[in-house]
């Protein structure tokens, strides 16, 4: 089976060509990788969002043996199986696998947590690719350290450009903006949820509990 799948992708890389199987690849290693989940103090490290690159083929493998991330909490839209590690900071690194915090903040505040990550296109369900590819409106929304809950529903959705960046940190306190690029990668996807309750992990129903653990995350030992 695996021959067969290893042949398809050469024809397949051969006749339709690198750009065509690029996306389906990278979504493929995407979800494939084990995010590490840490109960490290991560505020401290850099928060560049200007080395954010678009995802290549070369960094995911680069980034996939270096295999150094550390992220502190999973955000789930349930609905659209979204299962996705945060980090509580932004860089490039951190945006290879999962999500990153624009402004740091930690999941038991009461701040506005803004989260941002990829987008594949509207052939992959990794990282935020759902968020740009389908409809949003009233979805809940969950993310946790896995001792705290925060439950949001989406509100709204708008389309705005890359240089407005105050529309997305001047959002309200105890609200939850998630951000992505469109498909073509010319604006971006800005989702805002309003929070509806918070609560010990083990609170959870089991139904959304179990979406956390979906993907296979590690866990860092104790």
């Amino acid at each position: 089976m695996k021959k067969f799948i290893y042949r398809l992708l050469i024809i397949g890389l051969f006749f339709i060509g690198i750009d065509f199987f690029s996306p389906i690849l990278e979504s493929w290693i995407i979800d494939f990788y084990q995010p590490e989940i840490s109960n490290v103090d991560n505020m401290q490290n850099n928060n560049d969002w200007n080395s954010v690159r678009c995802i290549s083929l070369l960094s995911l493998i680069k980034q996939f043996f270096k295999n150094d991330l550390k992220y502190q909490a999973v955000l789930t839209v349930p609905s659209l199986k979204i299962d996705i590690a945060v980090a509580e900071n932004t860089n490039d690194a951190v945006y290879q696998f999962g999500a990153g915090m624009l402004v740091k903040r930690k999941i038991d505040s009461n701040s506005n947590i803004i989260v941002g990550a990829h987008n594949l296109g509207p052939f992959s369900n990794a990282l935020f690719s759902p968020l740009a590819n389908n409809y949003l409106i009233e979805r809940k929304v969950f993310i946790t350290n896995f001792k705290l809950v925060k439950e949001y529903q989406i509100e709204s959705v708008s389309i705005i450009f890359p240089n407005q960046v105050n529309l997305v940190v001047n959002s309200k306190k105890n609200w939850l903006t998630m951000l992505t690029c469109t498909n073509d990668n010319k604006k971006r996807v800005l989702v805002r949820a309003r929070l509806i309750k918070t609560y010990k992990f083990s609170q959870l129903k089991k139904s959304i509990r179990d979406s956390f653990y979906r993907k296979k995350f590690k866990f860092e030992k104790q």
